[in-house]
């Protein structure tokens, strides 16, 4: 399995592929659907957002319950190489867990959020056209990103800001997003689903909570 490491705002942020053929991607897709159906402003959470999604309602009668079992064991194995990268003072063990869902449609969004109490947090693209859907927003933490467009106007507009080495000068950031994708950051990276404009499917994302021990 190949990931990538990227420094964002002078964060870890680490990225890798789930073969789609390791558990019943189909299934849970098909789960999900039939659960927004029942009700697509599913939202259990902050009041302000508008979509479908599963957090603090995982167990609500009304809806089908998703086997996640398949894809737990995924998980396992995808995160322990990944944070294989990083250097530990001593033995480490991973404990995670599936805390959500999301499901969006056109001109549905999620809003900005942090995953408090926790180590990381992760995000699994399971349904996301790269050409239509709109990737997960990063906010910056950094206090002078967010007067750079004052302060240096030039440096800003000569920085492409495509490239994640160039992050630390912008208020936001969208990582480059293919379907499959599990992205991996820490738990206090403020991070945001902009409106979506796009009708034809729905955006699917699996999210969990990450400990190290």
């Amino acid at each position: 399995m190949s990931f990538t490491k990227d420094i964002v705002f002078g964060f870890p942020i680490l990225k890798t592929s789930i073969d789609p053929k390791s558990y019943n991607k189909k299934k849970v897709i098909s789960t999900i659907e039939k659960n927004y159906k029942i009700d697509k402003n599913r939202n259990n959470w902050d009041g302000r957002s508008n979509l479908h999604h599963a957090h603090n309602d995982f167990y609500n009668p009304k809806f089908h319950k998703i086997n996640f079992d398949e894809l737990f064991e995924v998980y396992k194995k995808a995160l322990s190489e990944m944070f294989a990268s990083f250097s530990y003072t001593g033995e480490t063990k991973i404990n995670f867990g599936i805390i959500n869902y999301s499901c969006l449609g056109k001109t549905q969004y999620m809003d900005t959020h942090l995953h408090s109490g926790n180590d990381f947090n992760a995000i699994h693209y399971i349904q996301f056209d790269e050409k239509n859907h709109t990737g997960t927003q990063l906010e910056s933490s950094q206090a002078h990103s967010k007067f750079a467009h004052n302060l240096r106007p030039n440096l800003v507009k000569k920085l492409d800001n495509t490239k994640s080495e160039n992050s630390w000068m912008f208020d936001d950031w969208t990582f480059d997003t293919k379907e499959d994708d599990l992205i991996v950051m820490p738990c206090f990276v403020r991070h945001r689903i902009p409106k979506q404009n796009f009708n034809k499917t729905h955006r699917i994302t699996i999210a969990l909570d990450i400990n190290l021990e």
